[in-house]
């Protein structure tokens, strides 16, 4: 059942009376419904500028309303465009009412257009607080294949999720195979971490299992077979 009050969507809180709570609450209060005044609407917005919660008293909603009684002011103050603090090292600024970091916003002034989530800022002096234009430079996060120099000098790269040998994988795609496991790639300059492919070659630790000739032989052809299948044609 509805309130009797013309326009007004809450239920009956009173049923001798058939008001709702909001118009009980009035007739007690004031001795009348004052019903020249603007009913109650569920989807007023509150009358701070920017907030667009449901009013709760006051046309105020229900955190605007709370701030009023206790500070006496429900105006919430913004901070202005620039103003900022510091961060874990960097200068965090307001813009539009959100909190960003300087450096950023700063870089994205400059090139016009908001960053992409593989990029990110760099301070070229190493000075988080210096966000001069001529002081910051972009990056790129690193990208599938990227890696590190370990301490035995080679570089490992993650590949699918698994960290291994830039050589041998470098390797692996020249011959378009997985390396067997006597297999191994040498660095021809000694350098280890010189991962081109004319820097690289192919080696084998394969040994025949005996000496007899036979065995010798037999190894002979099968490692043929591996590496130059041609050489065996017309043989018997």
């Amino acid at each position: 059942m509805k309130c009797k009050v013309d326009n007004c969507p809450y239920d009956v809180f009173v049923l001798s009376r058939g008001l709702c709570k909001t118009h009980y609450h009035r007739q007690m209060r004031t001795g009348g419904l004052d019903i020249s005044r603007e009913p109650p609407n569920l989807n007023r917005m509150c009358k701070i500028a920017g907030c667009n919660a449901i009013t709760k008293a006051k046309g105020l909603c229900i955190n605007h309303y709370a701030e009023l009684k206790r500070k006496g002011n429900f105006e919430k103050k913004r901070k202005e465009n620039g103003s900022g603090t510091i961060t874990h090292g960097f200068k965090m600024i307001s813009v539009n009412g959100k909190q960003i970091r300087e450096h950023r916003h700063v870089m994205e002034q400059k090139l016009g257009r908001e960053l992409l989530k593989k990029e990110y800022i760099v301070h070229v002096n190493g000075d988080k607080l210096d966000n001069r234009p001529e002081n910051l430079a972009i990056r790129t996060k690193a990208e599938f294949g990227s890696g590190s120099t370990k301490k035995s000098g080679y570089r490992c790269i993650t590949i699918n999720g698994q960290i291994i040998k830039e050589h041998r994988y470098v390797m692996e795609q020249h011959l378009g195979r997985p390396l067997f496991s006597h297999e191994n790639v040498h660095h021809k300059n000694g350098v280890r971490h010189d991962n081109r492919l004319e820097n690289l070659e192919l080696w084998s630790k394969w040994q025949p299992p005996g000496q007899r000739v036979e065995d010798k032989i037999a190894w002979a052809k099968e490692l043929l077979m591996l590496y130059e299948p041609e050489s065996l044609k017309g043989t018997s």
